[in-house]
Parts: C-alpha cells; structure tokens; sequence
C-alpha cells in the first residue's frame, strides 16, 4: 500500500501518514516502517508504536537504540525483515 502527502493532506513528520495506514489495514494488522530520515520517519514511527527499520546512511548521530533495528544502507533489509518476523 502507498500513501503519499497528496493524498493525506499532510507532511511528515505529521502522523497522518501512519495513522492513515493503520485505519486501511487494520489495527490488528502487523507492519514495519523502513526508511532512512531520523526526523520525519524513525521519530514518528516510534511515538506512534510502528516498528522500524532505520537505514542510517546519513550517519546522524541519532540514537539508534530507539529503532527496531538499524541498516548503513538497504543490502541487508530483506534479511532483517525476515529475522523480525
């Protein structure tokens, strides 16, 4: 499923993005938010309660304890999926 800013009228770091989402899939439903900006996707995601994945190729200094799970870039993504389900 894509949700783009046009469609819900907002701009991350704003929720409406993952609020958007958890109502078309469900809250019952299991999801993960893979993405590499600390400030409009990791930091959301984790007040909201998404799991995520942080590709951290900026190398921000953020604290990566607050992701689910931390990738320098994307080779590794699909094994992590598979480790975290």
């Amino acid at each position: 499923m894509v949700v783009t800013a046009e469609h819900v009228r907002s701009y991350k770091p704003a929720p409406e993005h993952f609020t958007h989402l958890r109502r078309q899939i469900g809250p019952s439903a299991t999801w993960l938010h893979a993405a590499c900006s600390w400030f409009h996707d990791i930091a959301p995601a984790r007040a909201l309660g998404v799991p995520r994945i942080w590709i951290n190729r900026d190398r921000t200094g953020e604290d990566p304890a607050a992701a689910t799970a931390v990738l320098p870039d994307l080779r590794g993504l699909a094994a992590t999926l598979q480790a975290l389900h």
